[in-house]
């Protein structure tokens, strides 16, 4: 009983008895050497531990496909909960935030206690709920000035948001640059 080999060995194996194979051949007389028959019974009994290689490495092949083919189903019904779970968390925010907007002065209220007006925030035990102010975002409505363009880069130059979003903020009432204006954002939810 041979020890197990992996199929490199067996493949390096199988290749020197081939070389060896061809060396007991003599091209002038066009016979093999004696050596050729423990050649060839070393060959037949390699060949026999690589059928039975072969056997046992397809056996483990096919036990990874079939993990391979377990995890990936595994992996997409967990991105399908994944993607229902985030679906319902948005759902959820939106009626909180709604919920907020409607009752907005009562917890703006609340939250002051006798101090100027606060902001518009629920706490209860071991938890606050906070509805942050509207922020300004950047609207591209059509070309920016160049000044506002990033220096090229392939395959084209785009408006530097950040300087525009700057830029804007900066204007006096009734400057605009064209192309570009400040909107009003959504509304942040925090739970803390």
């Amino acid at each position: 009983m041979s020890l197990p080999r992996s199929t490199y060995d067996l493949e390096g194996e199988w290749r020197r008895l081939l070389d060896a194979m061809e060396d007991t051949f003599d091209p002038e007389t066009g016979t093999y050497s004696a050596n050729v028959d423990a050649v060839e019974a070393a060959l037949s009994e390699l060949g026999d531990d690589i059928v039975e290689k072969l056997g046992g490495c397809g056996f483990v092949l096919r036990r990874l496909r079939v993990e391979n083919e377990t995890i990936a189903a595994e992996e997409k019904r967990l991105s399908a909960i994944r993607k229902r779970g985030a679906a319902a968390i948005e759902r959820f925010e939106d009626r909180i935030k709604l919920l907020m907007v409607a009752a907005e002065d009562e917890l703006k209220a609340r939250s002051a206690k006798g101090k100027k007006p606060g902001k518009c925030t629920a706490k209860v035990p071991g938890m606050q709920i906070t509805l942050a102010a509207a922020t300004q975002q950047l609207s591209l409505t059509g070309p920016v000035p160049e000044r506002f363009m990033t220096v090229p880069v392939l395959p084209a130059s785009v408006p530097d948001r950040k300087a525009l979003t700057k830029a804007l903020k900066a204007l006096e009432d009734g400057e605009e640059i064209e192309g570009a204006c400040l909107v009003e954002g959504n509304r942040g939810l925090r739970v803390s």
